[in-house]
């Protein structure tokens, strides 16, 4: 479980570090465009924060056993 979930938030920490370099590096664009990328960055560091938040919970559990 701990392996999957690690994975899973190695995962999600590269989708928002991509979206975000390939938004910088590329040339200006739509504020549109900006505002999408921002809603999956935001999206995806919700997603990232359950994860770890899953993570812990495994965490402590095995703990108390």
């Amino acid at each position: 479980v701990a392996s999957r979930l690690r994975a899973e938030g190695e995962e999600q920490a590269r989708t928002i570090r991509g979206e975000a370099d390939i938004t910088l590096r590329g040339a200006d664009r739509p504020v549109e465009e900006y505002k999408a990328t921002l809603r999956r960055i935001v999206d995806t560091s919700r997603q990232l924060a359950a994860v770890i938040d899953d993570l812990l919970a495994a965490h402590k559990a095995k703990k108390a056993k």
